[in-house]
């Protein structure tokens, strides 16, 4: 948008309501979201760009405040759009249409005071027909005129109230995709499903979702293919040393070689030195030693 809005409609029992569940933090965040959308449309799908909207740190951004926000907007075409503008539009149009009727009844008052006051002077007895005839025309003329400065107020007022109405509408993102959450839902579904280490699930979800703004599902799960086939059995006395679902998913693990990883590593004795004793071997037997 070229012009910069300096106002912004906010229904503060509407918001508060949607946004009870949101910490002061959040809460500033959201506000300054939603007024760099206003004024500027759509925001791509940057966290760092997004954090800087907000005011606050990427780590701060990513951790703490963007888990539980993003249920506020939607992501199209790779931007950011924000569902409570919706809201606002709706009301907008309801009070433009509300003024419309007014400015109409307004009118109809008075173009039936004016032809009940045309009709009058017409029906009074005057003793000179000349006269009559031309307050008449005068009065008809100063009517007619009326009419039209009226028809013409009504014209401007419907003009204002579509303009008002269209411009609205051009700030309004379209209504986000119904599929997108339970496309989110089945995705990491399907990651914790083939995950050989199930622990800290809702840690997971909320990796999984930034993880996905950095790789597609497809590479997530073909990395976490390469790593399977080297890591230990669930069940096997080595399973504590595959990582964590987050934290794989926090670190990029789809990225890393799978032949690097800890849990990957066999577990290999302690070596004893060679051409001189270990320091151990050393100490003579003791009782209680």
């Amino acid at each position: 948008m070229s012009n910069v809005k300096t106002w912004m409609p906010l229904y503060i029992g509407d918001y508060l309501a949607d946004t009870a569940s949101l910490s002061t933090l959040q809460h500033g965040a959201y506000v300054l979201l939603m007024m760099e959308i206003w004024r500027k449309g759509p925001l791509p799908n940057n966290s760092a760009r997004l954090a800087r909207i907000a005011k606050t740190d990427l780590q701060t951004w990513q951790e703490e405040i963007w888990p539980d926000l993003q249920d506020f907007f939607f992501l199209e075409d790779d931007c950011l759009d924000q569902k409570r503008l919706r809201a606002e539009r709706k009301k907008a149009e309801e009070i433009s249409r509300k003024r419309s009727e007014a400015a109409s009844k307004r009118h109809e008052v008075r173009t039936s005071k004016t032809d009940a006051k045309f009709q009058q002077n017409t029906c009074k007895p005057h003793a000179n027909a000349e006269q009559v005839h031309s307050k008449s025309n005068a009065k008809a003329s100063a009517n007619a005129g009326a009419n039209d400065h009226a028809k013409n107020m009504q014209l401007d007022t419907q003009s204002q109230s579509q303009s008002h109405i269209s411009s609205l509408r051009s700030d309004i993102p379209p209504s986000p995709h119904r599929d997108e959450r339970q496309k989110q839902a089945d995705e990491f579904a399907e990651f914790w499903e083939a995950y050989p280490r199930r622990a800290g699930k809702d840690a997971a979800r909320k990796a999984h979702t930034k993880a996905r703004t950095r790789a597609t599902q497809a590479e997530i799960m073909l990395g976490l293919s390469r790593h399977v086939d080297v890591w230990p059995d669930r069940k096997s006395d080595r399973a504590q040393f595959i990582p964590y679902p987050a934290s794989w998913l926090n670190d990029g693990g789809w990225q890393d070689d799978p032949s690097a990883s800890a849990a990957a590593s066999p577990a290999t004795p302690p070596q004893r030195t060679q051409g001189r004793p270990a320091i151990w071997d050393a100490v003579p037997d003791y009782p209680g030693v």
